[in-house]
């Protein structure tokens, strides 16, 4: 007869073997999960160390006499670790982490080890008539030399796709698979198909003399994808946002270009407000943009470019692109 207060019995060790084992198994699985997918690693590390929790458990059990104590632990021996139906418990707690939960959700790992720049980031996704209009995740900072990891939902066991938009460039999308990491370098991978229009020099003198200015059409492929009337010479970004920055190898042709023609450096100032037409729509290599400026005088100025790298592609706008003589 065993006697109150002893160790179990010898057959009582496997069950608890067992039960234990796969306690132990869950946690370092989810655990795994949250360092493999996400950087929230961390914080479940503190959570469940002697800072966090356990530290507050710790502390009640402190105030407990011995003797309830051990009465707590004989009865979480009896009631978890040695019935069969615990590891049916576990189980089911897995499928529902991993089956239900974790089999929704893939990963955007967005590096900036190449980047010196400090930047914030915003993931879309698209809503049931197909715009970027669902926020997966709002705006944050993206600081330099890092790397994130962004774990999104997903279809069961399938992929869907996200809009990532860094300040400073253009949008990237990216398929995101459940159980996958998707690895986006910037600047790199947001090298995209763009196009930067903006006046000659002559052209934009003549915008600047009136107060309403031109309108700018754009098409592609022969169906129009947006216009910006009252144009007064800005820079127009087609197939991305207007915050993204101009690159210097175009400044500097710029810069260049009003130093061969002795122009006022004010006519940088007006090239360099960017403005964007219909930015959610992308454009791909190959497809044919068609530029249409109606001037202040009603000329119609037309230029027609065929989008290659390397992105974003520069077209200028000239009164000899006029079709009237």
């Amino acid at each position: 007869m065993a006697v109150a207060g002893s160790s179990p019995a010898s057959g009582s060790f496997w069950p608890i073997a067992v039960n234990l084992s796969a306690l132990v198994l869950l946690g370092f699985a989810v655990c795994a999960w949250f360092l493999h997918y996400t950087d929230l690693f961390p914080e479940v590390l503190n959570l469940l160390s002697l800072g966090g929790i356990f530290a507050w458990i710790a502390f009640l059990a402190n105030i407990l006499s011995k003797e309830r104590k051990e009465d707590f632990q004989h009865k979480f021996e009896t009631h978890v670790l040695l019935p069969k139906r615990t590891l049916a418990v576990i189980f089911l707690i897995a499928s529902v982490f991993f089956l239900a939960w974790a089999s929704r959700r893939g990963t955007i790992v967005v590096s900036t080890h190449h980047d010196d720049k400090n930047r914030t980031i915003e993931i879309r996704s698209r809503d049931r008539k197909g715009e970027w209009k669902v926020i997966a995740l709002k705006e944050e900072s993206l600081p330099s030399r890092e790397q994130r990891k962004y774990a999104l939902p997903t279809s069961w066991f399938g992929s869907r796709e996200y809009r990532v938009k860094v300040s400073g460039l253009p949008a990237a999308v990216a398929d995101i698979e459940a159980w996958r990491k998707k690895s986006l370098s910037v600047p790199d991978a947001f090298d995209v198909p763009l196009v930067l229009v903006h006046p000659s020099l002559a052209l934009s003198v003549s915008l600047q003399k009136t107060p309403v200015g031109g309108t700018l059409s754009v098409s592609a492929d022969g169906k129009p994808i947006g216009k910006l009337p009252s144009y007064r010479g800005e820079a127009v970004w087609i197939g991305g946002d207007k915050d993204i920055d101009i690159p210097e190898r175009i400044l500097s042709g710029w810069r260049l270009e009003l130093f061969r023609n002795q122009a006022p450096q004010e006519t940088l100032a007006r090239w360099l407000p960017s403005a964007s037409i219909n930015p959610a729509i992308g454009i791909f290599k190959g497809q044919r943009i068609d530029v249409s400026l109606i001037t202040p005088s009603q000329r119609n100025i037309i230029k027609t470019i065929v989008v290659t790298p390397p992105y974003p592609q520069e077209v200028t706008l000239d009164e000899s692109n006029s079709d009237q003589p």
